[in-house]
């Protein structure tokens, strides 16, 4: 059984990205020179394994791994990735604005409804 060093492993994984591309594995830009990856809205550490940020949203109250600010996409970067760094800000901002769309006809409605009662009716 062969034992590698990490050390080694990322030299040579950062030799082989750096000739072909500077994309790395989730398709975030890989810093040359730092051993960085820039994540969009974070930046990552490959050789300690850690964001050197937290991420400054809760992805999500129902999932315990939503509230871990260190981690990406729920550290299961096989299935789900997060291009921009910020995904789920985005869809926030969407259900908020839908929310307030909705909660503002509600309002114009009641106030229609309520200028056409009289007093003592």
């Amino acid at each position: 059984m062969s034992t590698y060093q990490k050390s080694n492993l990322t030299l040579v994984a950062s030799a082989l990205s750096s000739t072909l591309t500077n994309k790395g594995f989730t398709g975030h830009e890989q810093l040359d020179g730092v051993e960085l990856i820039h994540m969009g809205g974070r930046v990552y550490d490959a050789e300690i394994g850690r964001f050197l940020s937290a991420d400054p949203f809760v992805q999500d109250i129902t999932n315990l791994q939503g509230l871990n600010r260190y981690s990406y996409v729920e550290n299961n970067p096989l299935s789900y990735t997060d291009p921009s760094g910020f995904f789920l800000k985005k869809l926030f901002n969407k259900v908020g604005d839908a929310l307030g769309d909705a909660l503002s006809s509600i309002g114009r409605a009641v106030k229609r409804r309520s200028s056409k009662c009289y007093a003592g009716t």
